[in-house]
């Protein structure tokens, strides 16, 4: 599998079969010791706005859509990625945004926009690195409005679905032995 983003690019191995727990000590560094991942397919929609300014998107803004993803790290020590691939389209005039919350967070941890097409279908994608992390389950949410007044359709565009309903959104969390 390989994980995008930035100057630090990397292949990392994948096992025939991802842990669920009880990872092995003695996997190669950069091996993926466990994969959770959530998809939603069809078209939803939401009127929840995601301002466009310098304040961090909050956890009452936008909609989740149901893209949360929970996950147990095996050891401190690995390190925890997660992905979005979040297809979308806000209305005339407005940008669509995406945001990234942990459990019980009511700021972001990291958001987004796209480059400002508006009224078509839009993929935002995002690879972002956890700069610690725990034992303990940790919930990883992302909220997705448009900046502006209006509708927001995740896996859409014009508040209706495309290529009948096949379009999907995915959350993946990693956790990658150091």
């Amino acid at each position: 599998y390989h994980l995008m983003g930035g100057p630090n690019l990397r292949w990392m191995t994948m096992p025939a079969k991802p842990s669920t727990g009880g990872g092995s000590s003695s996997s190669p560094s950069g091996t993926i010791v466990q994969l959770v991942s959530t998809q939603v397919v069809g078209f939803t929609t939401t009127n929840g706005v995601i301002p466009l300014d310098s304040s961090p998107p909050t956890s009452s803004e936008g909609s989740s859509f149901g893209l949360t993803v929970n996950l147990k790290p095996q050891d401190t020590a690995n390190k925890v990625y997660v992905q979005g691939a979040l297809a979308g389209s806000s209305g005339s005039g407005a940008q669509d945004v995406w945001a990234l919350f942990l459990a019980g967070s009511t700021s972001a941890i990291t958001a987004g926009t796209n480059d400002g097409i508006t009224s078509q279908l839009q993929i935002l994608s995002f690879l972002w690195q956890a700069t610690t992390v725990s034992t303990a389950t940790t919930s990883y949410t992302v909220r997705l409005g448009s900046n502006t007044a209006g509708t927001y359709t995740l896996n859409g565009q014009g508040g209706a679905g495309l290529f009948n309903n096949k379009v999907a959104s995915t959350l993946t969390v990693f956790e990658v032995k150091d």
